[in-house]
């Protein structure tokens, strides 16, 4: 056993990894498993929907209803799934939450987990693929997803500003696929990337709660894999970019617009300058002290929001604001200055302040949820890096305004996206 920090870490085989982090304070016991796989056009859309898929039945509890009956009889557990995109990974994940052992008569986690395994290894399969009738609702829930996505323009324009950012790369792609895509999925196709999943993808398991460790490593231990041949997947690949700004512009019929600036960098999850770049984006865009809050929204009014974000894992950082579409060059100009503005260095004591009090805040938060515990060390982990909340607020405490502005210089305007409200 290795302990990692927070988490304590048993191997259980080859890439198989489970990492247990025991909070007598919880009453409630989290217990997840996450499968990484290589985000790729050719199984993106599938490995979208079979968590959803899984969700439905099994051999064991073939309906929706029957699976709910068993997670009541565990005292009202609950059991989600679902998918996400981090670095340049797909990852498929189950999670499992119910009463901690310590306040319930009978001991239940070793139930649950098992649960959990058969909703994952014991799928339907009937016709040489899984149960149609779940594969062809699911579709039909999956597309109106995906349909949904460009109701929310602000994410919408997000996700175009991304999908032409790494347009030779695969993070352009979404994690649930295309709707395209996601009609030419049969029952046999799913089960081909269940079974593909199972055999090659590294596999996660989290628990976090009220645990006795000698105890999860017995009853984990003995929830026997099929035969696998697992792949053992790179870190996240993180490119700075060129000096060619892209420009792209999309129409809609609305009243409004958003424009989204993409910025590359060179600072890969593993760097060091990684806590400088939080405190960029704090600086820029991530709170309502920021500058782009402060001079595009307030003084100027030409946003109705104005905000960035830092992807850390693959190493961008977007900014982007609400606006009335004629103010488009006036607004992008104001955006510009004030990253200009932090690479000569104009950033207060009271920015710096707001933002490490802020930063820091936001990392003490993960302590209550054992699921933001889970992905916050799972989006080290997957890039070799094990830290606790403690060292990652140390390091926040260092960082400096040289930091900042040093790694100001290494951001790279990549592209501009404009969503455009047209009459």
């Amino acid at each position: 056993m290795n302990t990692t920090k927070g988490f304590q870490q048993v191997t259980l085989g080859p890439e198989v990894r489970l990492f247990v982090h025991v909070v007598p304070t919880f009453k409630r016991t989290s217990a997840a498993v996450f499968f990484h796989n290589d985000l790729s056009p050719e199984h993106v859309a599938a490995l979208g929907i079979l968590p959803r898929v899984l969700r439905r039945g099994n051999t064991l509890w073939p309906t929706a209803m029957a699976l709910e009956r068993e997670l009541a009889l565990l005292y009202g557990a609950h059991l989600g799934t679902g998918v996400q995109k981090r670095g340049d990974r797909q990852i498929s994940w189950f999670l499992l939450n119910l009463p901690s052992d310590r306040y319930v008569d009978t001991p239940i986690l070793s139930q649950g987990l098992r649960l959990l395994r058969e909703v994952i290894l014991s799928p339907i399969i009937e016709n040489g693929g899984l149960a149609s009738e779940y594969v062809e609702q699911e579709k039909q829930l999956q597309v109106g997803r995906i349909r949904s996505l460009i109701n929310v323009k602000a994410r919408w324009a997000i996700l175009r500003c991304i999908e032409e950012m790494f347009r030779d790369e695969p993070y352009r792609l979404h994690e649930l696929g295309t709707e395209e895509q996601v009609r030419e999925l049969t029952p046999q196709i799913l089960l081909r990337n269940h079974t593909r999943q199972i055999r090659e993808a590294p596999i996660d398991i989290y628990i976090v709660g009220d645990v006795e460790i000698n105890e999860l490593k017995r009853v984990v231990g003995g929830l026997s894999l099929p035969t696998r041949a697992p792949k053992t997947l790179p870190k996240t690949v993180v490119r700075p970019g060129n000096a060619q700004v892209r420009t792209v512009i999309d129409e809609e019929v609305m009243g409004q617009g958003w424009l989204v600036l993409g910025f590359r960098t060179d600072i890969a999850y593993s760097d060091a300058e990684r806590y400088a770049m939080y405190f960029l984006n704090g600086v820029l865009g991530g709170f309502v002290h920021s500058k782009l809050f402060v001079n595009v929204r307030e003084k100027a009014s030409l946003a109705y929001q104005a905000s960035s974000s830092y992807n850390a894992n693959k190493g961008f950082m977007l900014a982007y604001a609400g606006i009335d579409p004629k103010y488009y060059d006036q607004t992008l100009e104001i955006m510009l200055k004030q990253i200009d503005a932090i690479r000569q260095g104009d950033i207060s004591d009271d920015e710096m302040n707001a933002t490490r009090s802020r930063l820091i805040a936001q990392a003490l938060l993960t302590q209550d949820s054992p699921l933001a515990q889970m992905i916050t060390h799972l989006s080290g982990s997957m890039e070799g890096v094990e830290e606790t909340t403690d060292e990652l607020t140390a390091r926040l405490k260092r960082v400096t305004k040289k930091d900042i502005v040093d790694v100001a210089e290494r951001v790279r305007l990549d592209t501009i996206y404009f969503l455009k409200g047209v009459s």
